[in-house]
């Protein structure tokens, strides 16, 4: 069976009295293809999903899965009916069941006990994501990853054509949410679903979208694949939403940028009425230079170099270093990327340790 699209238009809805979180929403996810969800809390990227789920009602606009009108003005299917596979991060398994029963679950006839063992699809989904030899085992004997296996396997167990995605890997450490990321970026590439999947985590974003949408009041304010939108956003929003931005005002003039860090060759021709641009921590190389107008504020180890926090007329800026800095010295900008326009107020990255 080929995968379904995703569309949502003009879709608006609200809880309670105020303005509503989705707001004349407008999203397409082609068939076949990944699109990530990023905004701030409160942007209404779950809200989307549930949305597209079944697990809500639009207010007003309306809600396809490929030619059929899902919910909108006198349309409405449940989400049993629907036919995607959903997975939230505490999604947890069904506490009286085996491993094998809640993969199994929903699959023709609920198989139990040793039929869903042995069933093909679990064996493949177990041998795919590390979980073989542990079919017999109940949840309460698992660890939290491996639930999370679990739950996902579940989820991909009927074969759905669209999977929905609610922060899976949020509750995970670091070293769980690395592999199991990759085994996810692997399957959804191999099976030719339809993904829409919401995160606050830019790598998650950019392994699991081709395509990457930022959500900021309700509305789409910019789309495009993961590299583009990283490496030349056009807003404010764009850029923050993947990872830590300076953004500095700025002037055009000609084929370069005046701005407080120097004349800066231009990237491009069409953002020539852009008022700020953008400068990633990693392409602004703080060097120790007494009498430099930049000074210290913060610095800490990441591994391989050091971030350090400066302020540099008034403005503070998130920068990368060789070696630590000490707080309160000074120090020379360099910047060694490359910098492009973008719309919006200027700000340092929000991810900088106090």
């Amino acid at each position: 069976m080929s995968a379904r699209g995703i569309r949502l238009e003009g879709v608006t809805k609200g809880f309670g009295p105020g303005a509503p979180v989705l707001r004349g929403l407008d999203l397409e996810v082609a068939p076949g293809t990944s699109l990530a969800l990023l905004g701030p809390s409160g942007s209404g990227k779950s809200t989307a999903l549930r949305l597209v789920a079944g697990l809500e009602r639009p207010e007003a606009g309306r809600v396809w899965l490929g030619a059929a009108c899902v919910a909108g003005p006198g349309a409405w299917l449940p989400p049993e009916r629907r036919g995607v596979g959903l997975l939230f991060q505490d999604l947890e398994l069904w506490p009286h069941r085996s491993l094998a029963e809640n993969i199994a679950f929903g699959l023709p006839g609920r198989p139990r006990g040793r039929q869903a063992r042995e069933h093909p699809r679990v064996r493949e989904l177990a041998v795919r994501l590390g979980l073989l030899g542990l079919l017999e085992r109940t949840p309460a004997q698992l660890s939290g990853g491996e639930r999370q296996r679990g739950a996902l396997a579940r989820t991909l167990a009927p074969q759905p054509d669209v999977l929905l995605l609610d922060e899976p890997l949020a509750a995970m450490d670091p070293a769980r949410r690395g592999d199991l990321l990759a085994l996810l970026a692997g399957l959804v590439q191999e099976s030719g679903i339809t993904l829409l999947v919401v995160t606050h985590a830019p790598q998650e974003a950019l392994a699991l979208g081709q395509r990457i949408a930022v959500l900021e009041h309700g509305r789409v304010v910019e789309q495009a694949a993961g590299g583009d939108l990283y490496g030349a956003p056009r807003t404010a929003a764009g850029a923050r939403a993947l990872g830590e931005a300076n953004l500095l005002p700025a002037t055009r003039e000609g084929a370069a940028w005046l701005t407080a860090l120097g004349t800066l060759p231009a990237q491009r021709d069409d953002d020539r009425s852009a008022r700020h641009v953008l400068v990633r921590p990693s392409a602004l190389r703080a060097t120790p230079a007494p009498g430099a107008r930049a000074r210290v504020e913060a610095c800490w180890c990441r591994g391989a170099d050091h971030a350090v926090r400066v302020v540099l007329d008034g403005q503070p800026l998130l920068a990368t270093a060789g070696a630590a800095c000490a707080r309160g010295s000074a120090v020379r900008l360099e910047v060694v990327g490359p910098v492009v326009g973008v719309d919006g107020a200027a700000s340092c990255g929000e991810d900088a340790p106090a």
